[in-house]
């Protein structure tokens, strides 16, 4: 992990954020992940959807 994205983790985390991702299929060539792959890890996801509802 780049030291970049290591201090991002580190805000989020100290703001209590959570540290989500998707597909990146900007411009030619991206053949890493697909259009619409989904990259949030489970466990963030579950806790997205936990704060989501605990505003309803």
């Amino acid at each position: 992990m780049s030291s970049t994205r290591a201090q991002l983790r580190d805000l989020a985390h100290r703001h209590d954020l959570l540290v989500t991702g998707g597909s990146d299929h900007h411009g030619t060539g991206k053949t890493r992940n697909p259009l619409g792959a989904g990259l949030t890890e489970p466990n963030v996801y579950a806790e997205l959807k936990r704060r989501i509802a605990s505003f309803a």
